[in-house]
C-alpha cells in the first residue's frame, strides 16, 4: 500500500526526484509522446502539461525523435 502526499494547502506542487537508467528515460519519453498524440481539444490542460513534462525531460526546448 503507497500512501499519497498530503496536499500542500498554499497550492505549491512538491519535487520528487526519481533515477531512471538512459533506457528507462527512453521509455518514459516514448510514453509521453504516445500520449501526447492521443489528447485533444478536450485535454488541452493535460497536453499542455504533458509537452511541458517532455521538454523538461530533453533538457532542452524541443522534443525531436517524438512522434
Amino acid at each position: 500500500m503507497t500512501s499519497e502526499p498530503a496536499p500542500d494547502p498554499t497550492g505549491a506542487q512538491s519535487t520528487m526526484v526519481i533515477e531512471l537508467t538512459s533506457n528507462e528515460l527512453a521509455l518514459v519519453r516514448t510514453a509521453l509522446g504516445l500520449l501526447r498524440s492521443t489528447l485533444g481539444r478536450e485535454e488541452a490542460e493535460e497536453l499542455a502539461e504533458v509537452q511541458a513534462l517532455l521538454i523538461r525531460l530533453t533538457g532542452q526546448g524541443t522534443t525531436r525523435g517524438l512522434a
